[in-house]
């Protein structure tokens, strides 16, 4: 089994590392769409349906209990 190395690249700061080039393309496209949560990287739908990380914001432990549990039952797919 062979891995590949992880790409890293900084942004406000904080050194990001991805998996992939193309994860890492996918976060600098829109940062903003992600948020850390508890060490985390989640990412908010920003779309033509609207924005939700400002409900992300607004009640964050209550909707990453609710993002961990569709994780959890296979409702979300990584990207």
């Amino acid at each position: 089994m062979s891995s590949s190395p992880i790409t890293a690249s900084e942004h406000a700061g904080v050194t990001d590392r991805f998996a992939s080039d193309n994860n890492k393309r996918r976060f600098h496209a829109d940062p903003l769409t992600y948020t850390v949560t508890d060490d985390r990287l989640y990412l908010c739908y920003n779309g033509e349906h609207g924005n939700t990380k400002p409900q992300w914001e607004a009640d964050e432990q209550g909707m990453k209990v609710a993002a961990d549990a569709r994780w959890a039952q296979g409702d979300l797919l990584p990207l």
